[in-house]
Protein backbone atom coordinates (compact mmCIF):
# COMPACT_ATOMS: atom_id res chain seq x y z
CA UNK A 1 0.00 0.00 0.00
CA UNK A 2 1.39 3.65 -0.52
CA UNK A 3 1.66 5.63 2.13
CA UNK A 4 2.15 9.55 1.73
CA UNK A 5 3.16 10.15 5.14
CA UNK A 6 6.61 8.62 4.26
CA UNK A 7 7.31 11.86 3.15
CA UNK A 8 7.13 14.09 6.22
CA UNK A 9 3.88 16.17 7.95
CA UNK A 10 2.27 17.81 5.17
CA UNK A 11 2.03 21.59 5.03
CA UNK A 12 -1.85 21.39 3.39
CA UNK A 13 -3.89 18.05 2.72
CA UNK A 14 -7.02 17.27 0.35
CA UNK A 15 -9.10 14.37 0.23
CA UNK A 16 -11.84 13.74 -2.00
CA UNK A 17 -13.10 11.28 -5.09
CA UNK A 18 -12.68 12.48 -8.89
CA UNK A 19 -11.75 11.11 -12.15
CA UNK A 20 -8.04 10.69 -13.70
CA UNK A 21 -7.80 11.72 -17.09
CA UNK A 22 -5.87 10.46 -19.09
CA UNK A 23 -7.40 11.94 -22.33
CA UNK A 24 -10.81 13.24 -23.67
CA UNK A 25 -11.87 9.31 -24.07
CA UNK A 26 -10.49 7.45 -21.08
CA UNK A 27 -11.02 8.75 -17.86
CA UNK A 28 -11.16 6.31 -14.54
CA UNK A 29 -12.89 7.45 -11.06
CA UNK A 30 -10.42 7.20 -8.25
CA UNK A 31 -10.62 7.90 -4.38
CA UNK A 32 -7.58 10.38 -4.10
CA UNK A 33 -5.29 11.88 -1.12
CA UNK A 34 -3.18 15.29 -2.14
CA UNK A 35 -0.53 16.51 0.26
CA UNK A 36 1.68 19.45 -0.66
CA UNK A 37 5.05 19.35 1.76
CA UNK A 38 6.76 22.28 3.43
CA UNK A 39 9.63 22.09 0.19
CA UNK A 40 6.50 22.66 -1.64
CA UNK A 41 6.54 19.53 -3.68
CA UNK A 42 2.90 18.17 -4.22
CA UNK A 43 1.89 14.04 -4.48
CA UNK A 44 -1.31 12.63 -4.24
CA UNK A 45 -2.00 8.63 -3.48
CA UNK A 46 -4.73 7.49 -6.09
CA UNK A 47 -7.41 4.46 -5.58
CA UNK A 48 -9.42 3.36 -8.36
CA UNK A 49 -12.66 2.29 -7.57
CA UNK A 50 -14.01 0.94 -10.89
CA UNK A 51 -13.27 -1.92 -13.08
CA UNK A 52 -10.80 -0.74 -15.17
CA UNK A 53 -8.66 -2.47 -18.49
CA UNK A 54 -5.19 -2.61 -17.38
CA UNK A 55 -3.73 -1.80 -20.43
CA UNK A 56 -4.85 2.19 -19.65
CA UNK A 57 -2.86 2.26 -16.86
CA UNK A 58 0.40 0.16 -18.05
CA UNK A 59 0.50 2.08 -21.40
CA UNK A 60 -0.40 5.39 -20.60
CA UNK A 61 1.80 6.38 -17.72
CA UNK A 62 1.06 10.48 -18.83
CA UNK A 63 -2.19 11.62 -17.25
CA UNK A 64 -2.98 14.83 -18.46
CA UNK A 65 -5.27 15.87 -14.95
CA UNK A 66 -6.87 14.79 -11.94
CA UNK A 67 -10.06 16.46 -10.94
CA UNK A 68 -12.64 15.87 -8.63
CA UNK A 69 -15.24 16.96 -5.19
CA UNK A 70 -13.04 17.02 -1.86
CA UNK A 71 -14.95 16.06 1.00
CA UNK A 72 -16.44 19.49 2.08
CA UNK A 73 -17.90 20.22 -1.38
CA UNK A 74 -15.11 22.11 -2.91
CA UNK A 75 -13.80 21.39 -6.73
CA UNK A 76 -10.20 19.80 -6.82
CA UNK A 77 -8.20 20.45 -10.09
CA UNK A 78 -4.22 19.63 -10.64
CA UNK A 79 -3.87 22.32 -13.60
CA UNK A 80 -0.12 21.33 -14.69
CA UNK A 81 1.50 18.39 -14.84
CA UNK A 82 1.16 14.85 -13.35
CA UNK A 83 3.43 12.65 -13.89
CA UNK A 84 3.05 8.88 -12.34
CA UNK A 85 5.72 7.48 -9.96
CA UNK A 86 4.37 4.24 -9.37
CA UNK A 87 1.61 2.21 -9.90
CA UNK A 88 0.39 -0.83 -7.33
CA UNK A 89 -1.88 -3.83 -8.46
CA UNK A 90 -3.04 -5.70 -5.60
CA UNK A 91 -4.95 -9.07 -6.19
CA UNK A 92 -6.51 -10.70 -3.77
CA UNK A 93 -10.39 -11.47 -3.28
CA UNK A 94 -10.88 -8.25 -5.40
CA UNK A 95 -8.50 -6.53 -7.36
CA UNK A 96 -6.82 -2.92 -5.95
CA UNK A 97 -5.01 -0.23 -8.03
CA UNK A 98 -3.06 2.03 -6.38
CA UNK A 99 -1.18 5.27 -7.92
CA UNK A 100 1.18 7.42 -6.58
CA UNK A 101 1.33 10.99 -8.69
CA UNK A 102 3.54 13.93 -8.69
CA UNK A 103 1.94 17.32 -9.30
CA UNK A 104 2.92 20.25 -10.61
CA UNK A 105 0.16 22.54 -9.24
CA UNK A 106 -3.17 22.28 -8.23
CA UNK A 107 -6.34 24.39 -7.93
CA UNK A 108 -8.79 23.97 -5.03
CA UNK A 109 -12.24 26.32 -5.41
CA UNK A 110 -15.10 26.93 -3.12
CA UNK A 111 -19.03 27.48 -4.85
CA UNK A 112 -22.09 28.27 -3.23
CA UNK A 113 -25.19 27.85 -5.41
CA UNK A 114 -22.84 27.19 -8.53
CA UNK A 115 -21.52 30.71 -8.44
CA UNK A 116 -17.72 31.91 -7.76
CA UNK A 117 -17.60 33.68 -4.66
CA UNK A 118 -16.24 37.10 -4.95
CA UNK A 119 -11.95 37.52 -3.30
CA UNK A 120 -11.10 40.52 -1.88
CA UNK A 121 -8.13 39.36 -0.15
CA UNK A 122 -4.88 37.19 -0.95
CA UNK A 123 -3.02 35.14 1.13
CA UNK A 124 0.64 33.78 1.00
CA UNK A 125 1.95 31.56 2.51
CA UNK A 126 5.90 31.95 2.73
CA UNK A 127 8.89 29.47 3.48
CA UNK A 128 11.81 29.57 5.69
CA UNK A 129 10.96 32.96 7.21
CA UNK A 130 12.14 34.09 10.68
CA UNK A 131 11.17 37.68 11.99
CA UNK A 132 9.89 40.10 14.61
CA UNK A 133 6.80 41.85 14.34
CA UNK A 134 6.48 45.45 15.00
CA UNK A 135 2.42 45.44 16.12
CA UNK A 136 0.62 43.16 18.23
CA UNK A 137 -2.24 41.57 17.05
CA UNK A 138 -5.01 39.01 19.10
CA UNK A 139 -6.12 36.29 17.02
CA UNK A 140 -7.72 34.88 19.75
CA UNK A 141 -8.63 36.45 22.82
CA UNK A 142 -6.18 34.71 25.27
CA UNK A 143 -2.84 34.86 22.00
CA UNK A 144 -1.27 38.13 21.61
CA UNK A 145 1.42 37.85 18.29
CA UNK A 146 3.39 40.21 16.62
CA UNK A 147 2.53 40.82 13.15
CA UNK A 148 5.19 43.09 10.53
CA UNK A 149 2.75 45.61 8.33
CA UNK A 150 4.02 47.27 5.52
CA UNK A 151 3.76 50.08 3.32
CA UNK A 152 4.80 49.82 0.10
CA UNK A 153 3.43 52.19 -2.62
CA UNK A 154 0.54 52.81 -1.12
CA UNK A 155 -0.28 49.14 -0.93
CA UNK A 156 -0.40 47.86 2.90
CA UNK A 157 0.90 44.57 3.44
CA UNK A 158 0.98 42.39 6.79
CA UNK A 159 3.30 39.53 7.70
CA UNK A 160 2.06 37.25 10.12
CA UNK A 161 3.50 34.14 12.00
CA UNK A 162 1.54 30.65 10.78
CA UNK A 163 0.09 28.46 13.09
CA UNK A 164 2.49 27.11 15.61
CA UNK A 165 4.85 29.45 14.49
CA UNK A 166 7.45 28.96 17.71
CA UNK A 167 7.50 25.71 17.21
CA UNK A 168 8.32 25.30 13.70
CA UNK A 169 10.87 27.87 13.38
CA UNK A 170 12.48 25.26 16.31
CA UNK A 171 12.23 22.60 13.69
CA UNK A 172 13.08 24.78 11.22
CA UNK A 173 16.76 25.59 12.62
CA UNK A 174 17.25 21.95 14.13
CA UNK A 175 16.64 20.38 11.26
CA UNK A 176 17.68 22.82 8.33
CA UNK A 177 14.54 21.42 6.05
CA UNK A 178 12.42 23.93 4.28
CA UNK A 179 9.20 25.30 6.52
CA UNK A 180 6.43 27.36 6.00
CA UNK A 181 6.77 29.49 8.83
CA UNK A 182 4.44 32.21 7.80
CA UNK A 183 2.15 34.28 5.58
CA UNK A 184 1.68 37.40 4.22
CA UNK A 185 -1.93 39.01 3.56
CA UNK A 186 -2.86 41.89 1.39
CA UNK A 187 -6.32 43.84 -0.61
CA UNK A 188 -7.08 42.79 -3.92
CA UNK A 189 -8.28 46.68 -4.26
CA UNK A 190 -5.54 48.33 -5.46
CA UNK A 191 -4.09 46.08 -7.58
CA UNK A 192 -5.06 42.97 -9.86
CA UNK A 193 -4.55 39.56 -9.05
CA UNK A 194 -2.30 39.29 -11.54
CA UNK A 195 -0.08 42.73 -10.34
CA UNK A 196 -0.09 41.43 -6.86
CA UNK A 197 1.69 37.80 -7.47
CA UNK A 198 4.58 39.94 -9.61
CA UNK A 199 4.76 42.15 -6.65
CA UNK A 200 5.02 39.02 -4.24
CA UNK A 201 7.47 37.76 -6.00
CA UNK A 202 9.75 40.25 -5.95
CA UNK A 203 9.45 40.67 -1.88
CA UNK A 204 10.03 36.88 -1.50
CA UNK A 205 13.49 37.50 -3.78
CA UNK A 206 14.02 40.87 -1.60
CA UNK A 207 13.28 39.13 2.21
CA UNK A 208 15.54 36.16 1.12
CA UNK A 209 18.26 38.57 0.70
CA UNK A 210 17.88 40.30 3.71
CA UNK A 211 16.94 36.90 5.72
CA UNK A 212 20.12 34.57 3.99
CA UNK A 213 17.65 32.09 3.17
CA UNK A 214 15.08 30.95 0.41
CA UNK A 215 11.56 32.87 1.14
CA UNK A 216 9.44 30.76 -1.35
CA UNK A 217 5.75 31.35 -1.59
CA UNK A 218 4.59 27.53 -2.62
CA UNK A 219 0.90 28.89 -2.28
CA UNK A 220 -1.52 31.83 -1.51
CA UNK A 221 -5.01 31.74 -1.16
CA UNK A 222 -7.88 34.17 -1.87
CA UNK A 223 -10.03 34.65 0.71
CA UNK A 224 -13.23 36.96 1.38
CA UNK A 225 -14.01 39.69 4.18
CA UNK A 226 -14.93 37.16 6.61
CA UNK A 227 -11.01 35.32 5.93
CA UNK A 228 -12.98 31.96 4.26
CA UNK A 229 -10.92 30.98 1.89
CA UNK A 230 -12.57 30.98 -1.94
CA UNK A 231 -9.67 29.46 -4.24
CA UNK A 232 -6.29 27.28 -2.83
CA UNK A 233 -3.20 27.43 -5.57
CA UNK A 234 -0.29 25.01 -4.94
CA UNK A 235 2.86 24.86 -7.13
CA UNK A 236 5.88 22.91 -6.89
CA UNK A 237 7.95 25.06 -6.76
CA UNK A 238 11.93 25.30 -6.54
CA UNK A 239 12.64 25.65 -2.63
CA UNK A 240 15.80 24.94 -0.08
CA UNK A 241 17.38 24.17 3.26
CA UNK A 242 16.29 26.77 5.70
CA UNK A 243 20.15 29.13 5.90
CA UNK A 244 20.59 30.88 9.21
CA UNK A 245 23.47 33.53 7.58
CA UNK A 246 20.77 36.05 7.44
CA UNK A 247 21.34 40.18 6.69
CA UNK A 248 18.58 41.90 8.68
CA UNK A 249 18.35 40.12 12.20
CA UNK A 250 15.23 38.03 13.52
CA UNK A 251 15.78 39.50 16.75
CA UNK A 252 14.74 42.91 15.57
CA UNK A 253 12.16 44.91 13.30
CA UNK A 254 14.47 46.13 11.42
CA UNK A 255 12.94 44.00 8.36
CA UNK A 256 10.52 46.73 8.03
CA UNK A 257 12.76 49.25 7.18
CA UNK A 258 14.51 47.15 4.88
CA UNK A 259 11.82 45.82 2.61
CA UNK A 260 10.29 49.64 2.83
CA UNK A 261 12.90 51.47 2.05
CA UNK A 262 14.98 49.88 -0.67
CA UNK A 263 11.42 47.93 -2.40
CA UNK A 264 11.70 50.33 -5.23
CA UNK A 265 15.56 50.69 -5.63
CA UNK A 266 15.47 46.76 -5.98
CA UNK A 267 12.61 46.61 -9.05
CA UNK A 268 14.35 49.55 -10.45
CA UNK A 269 17.56 47.45 -10.35
CA UNK A 270 16.23 44.19 -11.05
CA UNK A 271 16.75 43.69 -14.52
CA UNK A 272 20.06 45.81 -14.98
CA UNK A 273 21.61 44.06 -12.41
CA UNK A 274 19.95 40.61 -13.12
CA UNK A 275 19.48 41.06 -9.00
CA UNK A 276 17.36 37.64 -8.43
CA UNK A 277 19.60 35.07 -9.73
CA UNK A 278 22.74 37.18 -7.84
CA UNK A 279 20.48 37.06 -4.83
CA UNK A 280 19.73 33.20 -5.53
CA UNK A 281 23.55 32.48 -6.35
CA UNK A 282 24.50 34.61 -2.94
CA UNK A 283 21.76 32.52 -0.67
CA UNK A 284 22.77 29.01 -2.10
CA UNK A 285 26.49 29.70 -1.21
CA UNK A 286 25.74 30.55 2.56
CA UNK A 287 23.87 27.45 2.66
CA UNK A 288 26.06 24.67 3.94
CA UNK A 289 25.19 22.50 1.37
CA UNK A 290 28.67 21.74 -0.53
CA UNK A 291 32.44 22.26 -0.52
CA UNK A 292 34.01 25.91 1.45
CA UNK A 293 35.86 26.37 -2.33
CA UNK A 294 32.70 25.54 -4.43
CA UNK A 295 30.40 27.40 -2.31
CA UNK A 296 32.78 30.98 -2.51
CA UNK A 297 32.91 30.20 -6.05
CA UNK A 298 29.61 30.75 -7.07
CA UNK A 299 29.80 33.99 -4.69
CA UNK A 300 32.84 35.20 -7.06
CA UNK A 301 30.97 34.57 -9.95
CA UNK A 302 27.82 36.57 -8.71
CA UNK A 303 30.09 39.43 -7.80
CA UNK A 304 31.97 39.41 -10.96
CA UNK A 305 28.36 39.22 -12.47
CA UNK A 306 27.33 42.59 -10.48
CA UNK A 307 30.77 44.36 -11.79
CA UNK A 308 30.17 43.20 -15.39
CA UNK A 309 26.97 44.71 -15.06
CA UNK A 310 28.25 48.09 -13.57
CA UNK A 311 31.09 48.06 -16.39
CA UNK A 312 28.32 47.93 -18.82
CA UNK A 313 25.88 50.67 -18.10
CA UNK A 314 28.69 53.49 -17.07
CA UNK A 315 31.13 52.60 -19.78
CA UNK A 316 33.58 50.96 -18.11
CA UNK A 317 33.86 47.75 -20.18
CA UNK A 318 37.26 49.07 -22.61
CA UNK A 319 39.74 50.85 -21.26
CA UNK A 320 39.85 53.61 -23.73
CA UNK A 321 37.73 53.74 -27.69
CA UNK A 322 37.42 51.04 -29.84
CA UNK A 323 38.45 53.71 -32.33
CA UNK A 324 41.80 54.41 -30.35
CA UNK A 325 42.28 50.65 -29.51
CA UNK A 326 42.46 49.36 -33.01
CA UNK A 327 45.33 51.96 -33.81
CA UNK A 328 47.58 50.19 -30.82
CA UNK A 329 46.04 47.28 -31.83
CA UNK A 330 47.27 47.28 -35.44
CA UNK A 331 50.81 48.86 -33.71
CA UNK A 332 50.96 46.02 -31.63
CA UNK A 333 50.23 43.38 -33.98
CA UNK A 334 53.45 44.68 -36.10
CA UNK A 335 55.57 44.29 -33.47
CA UNK A 336 54.70 40.81 -32.04
CA UNK A 337 55.40 39.42 -35.21
CA UNK A 338 58.52 40.57 -35.56
CA UNK A 339 59.36 38.46 -32.38
CA UNK A 340 60.31 35.93 -34.87
CA UNK A 341 63.84 37.53 -34.66
CA UNK A 342 63.82 35.87 -31.11
CA UNK A 343 62.88 32.56 -32.68
CA UNK A 344 59.53 32.65 -31.25
CA UNK A 345 57.65 30.06 -33.27
CA UNK A 346 54.91 31.34 -35.62
CA UNK A 347 52.09 29.70 -33.30
CA UNK A 348 53.20 30.94 -30.42
CA UNK A 349 53.00 34.60 -31.99
CA UNK A 350 49.84 34.18 -33.24
CA UNK A 351 48.26 32.95 -29.42
CA UNK A 352 49.99 36.63 -28.79
CA UNK A 353 48.17 38.56 -31.33
CA UNK A 354 44.63 36.64 -29.87
CA UNK A 355 45.34 38.02 -26.43
CA UNK A 356 46.16 41.54 -28.12
CA UNK A 357 41.89 42.38 -27.46
CA UNK A 358 42.33 41.67 -23.64
CA UNK A 359 44.59 44.60 -23.18
CA UNK A 360 41.61 46.86 -23.41
CA UNK A 361 39.64 44.98 -20.58
CA UNK A 362 40.36 46.78 -17.51
CA UNK A 363 41.07 44.24 -14.82
CA UNK A 364 38.30 43.05 -12.34
CA UNK A 365 40.23 44.93 -9.38
CA UNK A 366 40.08 48.08 -11.12
CA UNK A 367 36.78 48.07 -12.16
CA UNK A 368 35.64 46.74 -8.86
CA UNK A 369 37.09 49.57 -7.21
CA UNK A 370 35.40 52.33 -9.43
CA UNK A 371 32.35 50.57 -8.85
CA UNK A 372 32.78 50.28 -4.87
CA UNK A 373 33.69 54.03 -5.40
CA UNK A 374 30.64 55.27 -7.69
CA UNK A 375 27.65 53.69 -5.07
CA UNK A 376 29.34 54.21 -2.04
CA UNK A 377 29.52 50.64 -0.72
CA UNK A 378 31.44 50.00 2.50
CA UNK A 379 34.45 48.28 0.87
CA UNK A 380 37.92 49.44 1.44
CA UNK A 381 40.77 48.98 -1.36
CA UNK A 382 42.89 46.31 0.94
CA UNK A 383 39.41 44.34 0.71
CA UNK A 384 39.74 44.72 -2.86
CA UNK A 385 43.20 43.53 -2.89
CA UNK A 386 42.52 40.92 -0.62
CA UNK A 387 39.24 39.80 -2.93
CA UNK A 388 40.75 39.57 -6.05
CA UNK A 389 43.55 37.27 -4.60
CA UNK A 390 41.28 34.93 -3.39
CA UNK A 391 39.19 34.94 -6.30
CA UNK A 392 42.16 34.22 -9.00
CA UNK A 393 43.71 31.16 -6.38
CA UNK A 394 40.17 29.99 -6.50
CA UNK A 395 39.09 30.30 -9.76
CA UNK A 396 43.09 29.00 -11.30
CA UNK A 397 44.30 26.56 -8.45
CA UNK A 398 40.79 25.79 -6.99
CA UNK A 399 41.72 26.62 -3.19
CA UNK A 400 41.88 29.63 -0.81
CA UNK A 401 44.99 32.40 -0.87
CA UNK A 402 45.68 31.65 2.55
CA UNK A 403 45.22 28.97 5.38
CA UNK A 404 42.71 30.66 6.74
CA UNK A 405 40.10 29.29 4.34
CA UNK A 406 36.53 30.40 6.57
CA UNK A 407 37.62 33.68 6.91
CA UNK A 408 38.05 34.54 3.00
CA UNK A 409 34.83 32.77 2.63
CA UNK A 410 33.16 34.94 5.01
CA UNK A 411 35.05 38.12 3.82
CA UNK A 412 33.70 37.05 -0.33
CA UNK A 413 30.02 36.74 1.08
CA UNK A 414 30.62 40.29 3.19
CA UNK A 415 31.74 41.85 -0.07
CA UNK A 416 28.80 40.61 -2.07
CA UNK A 417 26.43 41.84 0.95
CA UNK A 418 27.72 45.47 0.55
CA UNK A 419 27.45 45.51 -2.81
CA UNK A 420 23.97 45.01 -2.88
CA UNK A 421 23.24 47.05 0.41
CA UNK A 422 24.95 49.94 -1.41
CA UNK A 423 23.14 49.60 -5.07
CA UNK A 424 19.75 49.57 -3.00
CA UNK A 425 20.96 52.73 -1.07
CA UNK A 426 20.04 50.96 2.44
CA UNK A 427 21.40 52.74 5.34
CA UNK A 428 19.74 50.85 8.26
CA UNK A 429 21.11 48.11 10.22
CA UNK A 430 22.73 44.60 9.21
CA UNK A 431 24.87 42.13 10.36
CA UNK A 432 28.58 42.03 9.21
CA UNK A 433 29.16 38.43 8.56
CA UNK A 434 33.04 38.58 9.35
CA UNK A 435 32.49 39.06 12.56
CA UNK A 436 28.61 37.80 13.59
CA UNK A 437 27.98 41.47 14.40
CA UNK A 438 25.29 43.97 13.64
CA UNK A 439 26.74 47.17 12.57
CA UNK A 440 24.64 49.85 13.25
CA UNK A 441 24.22 51.73 9.69
CA UNK A 442 25.85 51.02 6.19
CA UNK A 443 28.83 53.54 6.29
CA UNK A 444 30.39 54.46 2.91
CA UNK A 445 34.19 54.63 2.95
CA UNK A 446 35.54 57.91 1.82
CA UNK A 447 37.77 58.15 -1.36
Amino acid sequence: MIQLDVYGPPFMEYQGKGSLIFDEATQVQVDFRCIQLHNSKIYAHVHIIEMIDFNIINNKNRIDAIRGLLEDGRLFESIGDVLVQEWITSIGDSTSVEGLLIISQIRIESKKNGTTLLATRLKFYLTNLRFMGSKSYWPKPNIGLLKLPLEINGLNITIYPYINYDKLVKKMELTKTSTVTSYMETDLINLSKKDLLTLVAKLCSLISFAKGTAIICPCYQEVDDTGSVIASFHRSCITSNFGTWELISQYSSDLKQFIETTFNTYVRLLDEYKLNKIIHIIISSKLDTSFLELKALASVSAIDVMRGRWAKSHGKIQITSRTKFDICEKQLKDLIKNFEKLEICPDQINQMIKKIPELNRPSLADVLKEMVFDIQANISEDEIVAFTKTRNKLVHESHFATEDSYQEFSNIIYLADQLIIALLNYQGPHIDRRSWRESKSHQPIDA
